[in-house]
């Protein structure tokens, strides 16, 4: 076996096992990992400066929960998770500033938690479809 082939089986057990420091990855180191974990499903808006203001998950039934990766795209004004499997929100919604629009849409969400009101921009919160 080559060096590039244990490095590329490195690569993935690394991934794979969720072993991964997100806070030392770049945003697009954490794309291209979300890229290839969930292929054609992940879509994102890419603002001229480079960063990530939008990102949105369509039809993944093995999404059970928002990813956390996504905290590294620090200025992300819209997150779209649709049509997966989320039952909740998580606190570190709370880390993104600029979140104006957050859709929840045909996920088996059961509740809103209150935190949500520490996102002070947030105007668009759509749980049509949800369990709420």
């Amino acid at each position: 076996m080559k060096i590039q082939d244990n490095f590329y089986l490195i690569v993935i057990l690394f991934f794979s096992t969720n072993c991964t420091n997100y806070n030392d990855m770049t945003e697009h180191e954490i794309k291209n990992y979300l890229d290839n974990k969930y292929g054609n499903n992940v879509n994102y808006k890419t603002e001229e400066d480079g960063h990530i203001s939008k990102v949105k998950f369509v039809d993944i039934p093995s999404l059970t929960e928002i990813p956390e990766e996504i905290r590294i795209f620090k200025g992300l004004e819209e997150i779209k998770i649709l049509n997966c499997n989320v039952t909740e929100v998580p606190e570190f919604i709370t880390e993104f500033p600029e979140l104006k629009a957050l859709w929840l849409e045909g996920n088996p969400i059961k509740e809103i938690p209150s935190f949500i009101t520490k996102c002070h921009k947030l105007n668009i919160l759509d749980i049509s479809s949800t369990e709420v």
